[in-house]
Formats: structure tokens, sequence, C-alpha cells
């Protein structure tokens, strides 16, 4: 097969894995991810996966707004090159397993993720832009997903 053929593939797997409940997605994404991993030939889907297998399912703070965004941008990933769809996937990543709430962005309007300081379970946010709150600085590797019983958020707000 032609890496094209494979490249539509995932993108078709990533799409039908959307349409499933919260434990489908996550079962799904462990295979994508790996796929995507070798098929890429890189480590930057290595905190994803590794944040998959290792998190309680119910610990992973899946939102409805996080699940929406990342059906919007599944939704042209066939219209881009390959160093784009890696992108995109990661932030497909970034949008399912962090807790993201379209009212909780940065002065640059970027939608803020939560993460956890793995030394110290400080929370803080990190928006797509780049911008930090709740820290001045994170070094690679030293943090994590914020866990749903760290997060003040209605269970109304996650995705099942």
């Amino acid at each position: 097969m032609h890496f094209a053929t494979h490249q539509k593939l995932l993108t078709s797997a990533i799409e039908t894995a959307l349409k499933k409940s919260k434990s489908g997605i996550i079962e799904d994404f462990k295979g994508i991810i790996l796929t995507a991993k070798f098929l890429y030939k890189t480590d930057q889907f290595d905190f994803w996966l590794k944040t998959i297998e290792e998190v309680a399912e119910a610990e992973i703070p899946m939102s409805k707004f996080g699940h929406k965004e990342a059906v919007g941008v599944s939704s042209y990933l066939n219209e881009l090159d390959r160093n784009r769809v890696v992108g995109n996937i990661l932030h497909i990543c970034e949008y399912l397993f962090t807790y993201a709430n379209e009212e909780e962005s940065c002065e640059l309007f970027g939608i803020f993720h939560f993460y956890s300081l793995k030394e110290t379970g400080v929370i803080f946010k990190l928006s797509e832009m780049g911008i930090l709150e709740g820290v001045e600085s994170v070094l690679p590797n030293s943090y994590r997903i914020a866990y749903t019983s760290e997060l003040a958020v209605a269970e109304s707000e996650l995705y099942i």
C-alpha cells in the first residue's frame, strides 16, 4: 500500500472512533495513536499514548466541547498534507484527553487545556497559543493531564 492509502485509513479510523462513546474513543485511539506514531515515524504521540494507556478512563476529563472540536478538526484531515495531519491528530488528542471549555481561552483567543505538574500537583492551563496560566513555565515531561477528580467540572460538561 502507498503512504497516502495508509494515511486515508488512519483518518477514516479517527472519524469512526469519534462517533463512539468515551470508552470506545479511548480504546480506538490506542491503536490510532500507535499507528500514527509508526506511520509518521515520530515520538510526538508518546505523551498521548502513555496518557490513555495509564490513566483510568474515569479520570480522563473528556468534555463535550473538546469532543465537538475534535470532530471539527477531523472533518478536514483528508485535505491536509502529511505534516499538517500529524499536527492535527495531536490537536485532536489534546481536545479529547484534556479538559477544554469554550469559556476558558487566553488573551490570544486560544482554548486552554488543563494539565498538572507531576511533582507538585499544581493545576495549570496551557493554551493552543502556548500561553500558560497558573504557572510561569513548565519543562517537557514535567506534567500530565489534569484528572477529572482534580477539576471542578459539572458532570453535564463531560462526554460519556
